[in-house]
């Protein structure tokens, strides 16, 4: 079984800026304790995961403030150097508003990557559970396949229920987070992954395609949905936010 792990994918997250001084290495080795962590252990990680969330969100805003306050205070200073006009006015208006909208918009990313993060780290964490539910869908599955020629991948969605499986095997994780695993499941193309491994399971190899099976579950994991959660658009919308803005009170702020 230690083959197999070592073949999965090891996830490089890549937070910009100061974010990645903030994600201490403590949240990490909470759930490298155990290979099946409990119920305090992921609890006390999510807590953690918390505090670092909150950290991040709050440079986020620390960030966006600075920028916005200096370009703001430059609008003003322009705005009230000159005459007054009804379109400079609505100029000013106009600058708060996009300020505003900006800085919702960071915090909001911000708040989905957190939440990304924390997913993809607990289920990084429980590779028990991950090899449980392919054993799972491996014993669910033989009697199907012995008793029939072909199988559709209809008949295999329609079999599988992921929030039962995930609610079976995932009991250890808040049930929060147990939603939020059930969702990425949902997204993955399981029947068509069952179908190629119908010949392993005929001949009786349930270990191996068990094995197959987590394997192509953790690849589509890693490459198709959350294998490098980043916050790198947030700092991106922080640079456009103060060229925009600059740019607004420069050209349109301006005597008649």
């Amino acid at each position: 079984m230690k083959k197999m792990h070592n073949k999965g994918i090891t996830p490089t997250f890549i937070p910009v800026g100061e974010t990645s001084e903030i994600l201490s290495k403590e949240e990490n080795s909470h759930l490298k304790k155990s290979r099946n962590p409990s119920l305090k252990t992921i609890l006390k990680f999510a807590k953690d995961m918390g505090v670092s969330g909150l950290k991040i969100i709050l440079l986020v805003l620390f960030a966006y403030g600075i920028t916005n306050t200096i370009v703001i205070i430059y609008t003003l200073v322009r705005f009230l150097s000159i005459d007054y006009t009804w379109t400079n006015f609505y100029v000013v208006l106009f600058m708060l508003f996009i300020s505003f909208c900006f800085t919702a918009l960071a915090c909001f990313l911000t708040y989905r990557y957190v939440i990304a993060l924390l997913i993809w780290k607990v289920y990084e964490a429980t590779l028990e559970e991950r090899i449980s539910i392919s054993q799972a869908i491996v014993r669910q599955v033989t009697e199907l396949f012995s008793g029939q020629k072909t199988i559709e991948e209809g008949q295999l969605n329609n079999m599988l229920n992921w929030s039962r499986l995930v609610y079976t095997h995932y009991q250890a994780v808040p049930v929060f987070l147990q939603s939020g695993i059930t969702q990425l499941f949902n997204k993955i193309p399981i029947a068509k992954f069952i179908i190629e491994l119908k010949d392993d399971i005929l001949l009786g190899n349930s270990r191996l395609a068990a094995e197959k099976l987590q394997e192509q579950i953790s690849n589509f994991f890693g490459g198709n949905l959350i294998g490098k959660p980043s916050n790198r658009l947030t700092w991106w919308f922080l640079i456009l936010n103060a060229a925009l803005s600059y740019e607004l009170a420069t050209r349109l702020i301006a005597a008649d």
